[in-house]
This record gives structure tokens, sequence and C-alpha cells, in this order.
């Protein structure tokens, strides 16, 4: 009998010589000590399999920008003193939450790269971890899941900032409910069972969580 790749007496060898388990005939003796210890090994080893089969993407969307110089090209408006708020203190949400992604991947829009930034530093990360596409800008969603195919295998978790109306699209995607919009600097969380990048297909997947300002600051529009 195997228990993820091992044998059955494997299992008893390495309890008996790390728990001090006793075999008595074909009966255990243990304390709560031992169950305890066997919980972690079990809950350990399916952790392992579980990330391994896992792929993962937080959908940010940038934080809220500024429409105050009309001269500018749009993917050149900065972001505005709510997005200066907003940014830095959703990306303290995620850490905090003890989520770490292996890539940063962000529109080349100055609001889209902006909000990145500040989650990079949430986590000690320079600009220079942060992977950039202009194909993320006005992207219907087929476009974005074509650079999500690409990402490197030994990513297993990702952040990609981009934009509606392509990242409420992708919501919906995921989601049981409708998501009539998905506000500046909301977070959606999707997770795939699948192993590499190239299989990614968004019916396979799911959305965890959708966090967004309005949250955590609740007398604000959140358009």
């Amino acid at each position: 009998m195997y228990f993820f790749g091992l044998k059955f007496q494997q299992l008893i060898k390495l309890a008996t010589s790390k728990y001090n388990l006793k075999v008595v005939g074909e009966r255990f003796e243990f304390n709560q000590q031992i169950v305890r210890g066997w919980l972690r090994i079990i809950t350990n080893l399916w952790g392992h399999l579980e990330n391994t089969m896992m792929k993962e993407i937080f959908f940010i969307r940038h934080a809220k920008s500024s429409w105050s110089n009309p001269r500018l090209a749009d993917q050149d408006r900065p972001l505005n003193k709510r997005g200066f708020r907003d940014a830095p203190f959703m990306a303290t949400l995620l850490k905090n939450k003890g989520f770490r992604p292996d890539g940063i991947v962000s529109s080349q829009a100055r609001r889209a790269y902006t909000t990145a930034t500040y989650f990079a530093e949430s986590i000690g990360l320079s600009t220079g971890a942060i992977t950039s596409y202009s194909e993320i800008y006005e992207a219907f969603p087929e476009d974005v899941y074509r650079i999500i195919r690409q990402f490197p295998e030994d990513w297993q978790t990702v952040y990609l900032f981009g934009h509606n109306p392509g990242f409420t699209s992708i919501a919906n995607h995921f989601s049981e409910e409708y998501i009539p919009n998905v506000p500046t600097c909301g977070i959606i969380r999707v997770q795939l069972p699948i192993e590499t990048w190239s299989a990614w297909q968004p019916e396979k997947g799911r959305m965890l969580d959708f966090w967004y300002p309005k949250q955590y600051f609740p007398k604000e529009d959140v358009t």
C-alpha cells in the first residue's frame, strides 16, 4: 500500500524513528504528540502535492488614476491621490495574508506599472522584478491568456496588473456570481489545477477571493 508515493512500511519507519511510535503486535501505542506529528507529516505532504499541481494568479486592476492633465496620452496618466493611497494599502493587505508571488507582470501603462511597483516593494522586490507587456493595455481576455500561457513554468503564483474592461470580463470567467465591475485596485484571486502555464484554460479555474478598496474605505466611490 502506498501513501503519497511512500510504502506504508516506510511511513511506519519514519514515524517510529521520529516520534518514538511503538508497534505492539498489530496495534499502535501513541499519545497526542505522536498524533500531532502524523498530522503534520500528512498535511505537509499533501500541501506539497497541491502546490506542485496548482497555478495561481492575482488579477489586479491598476489603482485610481488622474485625469487632471488632458494633454497626456491615456497610457501616460499617473495615479491620483486616492490611487497613491490604495496601491500600498492593497499591497500590504496581500503581504499580511501571507501571499508572495514568484512573478510580477504588468501592463506598460504608467498607472498599472506604478501600481505594480507598490506590490513589489511591499515584499522587498525592486522594479527590476516586474515584467511588463504593452499588449496588456486594452487587451481582450484571450490576449491576456496568451501571455499567461508563456509564463515561466517555475512560477506558481503570479501578480498580473492590467485594466478594465478586460479584467472585469476575466473575473466573470471565474466567478459564480456576476461581477458588474472590478474597481480600481480590485484584486481577483484565481487558481487552476494545472502543472504548466501552457495548459491554461479559464474553464478549469475558480475564483477564491475578491478584494477591493471600498471594503476597507466604504464611504468612497469605487469606479
